[in-house]
């Protein structure tokens, strides 16, 4: 979608780590129309249809 989230640097917390990596992958999938919507019941909506099977 041209808006990137990296990683960043954690301690072993593995719980972090995890839910980081998972959270980016999703945003990656979803299109710039929708991470740049204006009103977030909008995008809540969108998010529900782009990542339906997974969330």
């Amino acid at each position: 979608n041209g808006l990137k989230l990296h990683p960043g640097i954690f301690s072993l917390d593995i719980r972090k780590s995890l839910f980081t990596k998972s959270v980016i992958e999703h945003w990656k999938r979803l299109p710039r129309a929708v991470v740049e919507l204006q009103s977030l019941d909008v995008f809540k909506r969108c998010v529900d249809v782009v990542l339906g099977d997974v969330v």
